[in-house]
């Protein structure tokens, strides 16, 4: 189907969509992010019109346009701030700022216990520290589209070795060169944290990217293939299954949980307590708020 595919849940075969291909959400400033964010929830789309917004049994879909909500635009990245009872998520960053952002390009690694192996948040801390710090002139709409190529070729075919970053480079290559630019940070980060972390995972990024060690989804692909994909996950489940019964929590941790618990269920049925009007209302008054 997608030989050579790295992650197809980022692709147009998972979460990307012809509907979301039409819009152009900026990421230059996050003023210009919040309204072609905004202007999507509202940007009517043929095929949800031809659904209707109810049948007999209430709401088929919360409106007809491109966007039900915010949340919907599925990006590689995303600035988002923790929203009030009732608060649009576009509402709350225009109110009040980016609070944090929301990596999403990145998959489970099924063979670390806890998802995400060290090397592999070590590389994380170092790219999103190495971003921060460069130079960041606004991207223009040619350079947006093209920008969606690479992460689309990326999605599906990125381990093909002849796979191109653009005319010049394959993505191998241009991303070695990337690579290439984060050493004196990492040397920093390690410097700072005191820690070796962050330059190791960057060799292992190097030895996987230039072919010496298998990339992530090779490896997946490999171990689906070899056993069955269902073989594999179960067998991945219960070795982790069997690793964390090993962990003995404190009765600190125990009591912090259930207090968590606790407060969590008090915090649900306060909500709904305070619920008032119909589920109509609420809808009408969340899509259309200012």
């Amino acid at each position: 189907l997608a030989e050579g595919a790295t992650s197809l849940r980022m692709s147009d075969l998972g979460y990307q969509s012809a509907a979301q291909e039409s819009i152009n959400i900026c990421f230059n400033q996050l003023d210009t992010y919040c309204d072609t964010l905004a202007k999507a929830v509202h940007h009517l789309w043929p095929t949800y019109e031809g659904l209707g917004l109810k049948d007999d049994n209430g709401f088929k879909q919360l409106n007809t346009a491109v966007l039900q909500i915010e949340n919907e635009y599925y990006s590689s990245i995303r600035p988002k701030r923790v929203q009030q009872a009732g608060e649009r998520p576009v509402r709350a960053l225009i109110n009040r700022g980016v609070e944090y952002l929301e990596v999403r390009a990145i998959d489970l690694n099924p063979f670390a216990r806890n998802g995400i192996s060290d090397h592999e948040a070590s590389l994380i801390t170092l790219l999103m520290t190495a971003s921060a710090l460069a130079d960041s002139p606004p991207n223009s709409d040619e350079e947006c589209v093209a920008i969606n190529g690479v992460n689309a070729r990326t999605s599906w075919a990125g381990r093909r070795v002849d796979q191109r970053y653009d005319q010049q480079s394959t993505l191998k290559q241009a991303g070695l060169r990337f690579l290439a630019t984060l050493d004196p940070v990492a040397e920093a980060l390690n410097q700072s944290f005191r820690t070796e972390s962050f330059t190791g995972a960057l060799e292992d990024a190097r030895l996987r990217l230039d072919g010496t060690c298998p990339l992530l989804s090779e490896e997946i692909e490999q171990a689906a293939l070899a056993e069955g994909h269902l073989a594999f996950g179960l067998a991945q489940a219960h070795q982790h299954h069997e690793n964390w019964k090993t962990v003995t929590p404190s009765k600190e941790q125990l009591a912090l949980m259930e207090k968590e618990a606790a407060d969590s269920l008090l915090a649900e049925q306060t909500m709904a307590a305070s619920n008032e009007g119909s589920f109509d209302a609420f809808v009408d008054a969340y899509i259309h708020q200012p």
